[in-house]
């Protein structure tokens, strides 16, 4: 049997406050960099915002992998369409349910009290409910609810590795 390979790539909305931040970072600068003609103590502020601002606003371009090979779906977190980090790998083995997230199985689990551990979102931030799945895994830490926005062509190969753990909803087939 061949493995299976699929990517989907989804991009994170951008923060209400990231164009007001840059602003923000850019004036303070200039002001600063101004007021160094009067007492050069006062370029020592700028050069730490101009610091501050080149890491800051890159690391609000985000965008996640979702890469499934075989039986593991791996998560990659894609700051300013450059550096590329495994924020979390999943084997199939282990998962519960992958359902969406508005289904009785991941609403039960993420309103249940006794659930400790913070769920982890891997969606754009700006898909409606039909779009984002939910997926329960038994991790090292106990379980833990993830939330990514697969494509049909994810969704589908998940289906065929696991069909008693993933449910489809009805919206993206």
């Amino acid at each position: 049997m061949a493995d299976t390979f699929v990517e989907c790539l989804v991009s994170r909305q951008t923060p209400a406050y990231a164009a007001p931040l840059k602003i923000g970072l850019i004036a303070v600068a200039c002001i600063f960099f101004a007021l160094g003609i009067f007492n050069p103590l006062f370029w020592i502020v700028t050069v730490i915002v101009v610091v501050a601002g080149l890491f800051i606003i890159p690391g609000l371009n985000v965008e996640y992998e979702y890469t499934f090979i075989a039986d593991q779906l791996n998560v990659d977190k894609i700051v300013n369409r450059s550096k590329r980090k495994k924020v979390a790998e999943y084997m199939m083995s282990r998962v519960d349910v992958i359902a969406p997230v508005d289904s009785r199985e991941i609403m039960g689990f993420a309103q249940n009290p006794n659930n400790r551990i913070k769920p982890l979102d891997f969606t754009s931030g700006t898909a409606d409910n039909s779009a984002i799945y939910g997926m329960i895994y038994n991790g090292e830490k106990g379980k833990i609810v993830a939330y990514f926005e697969p494509n049909e062509k994810l969704i589908k190969a998940l289906k065929a590795q696991s069909p008693n753990k993933v449910t489809i909803s009805s919206v993206v087939l």
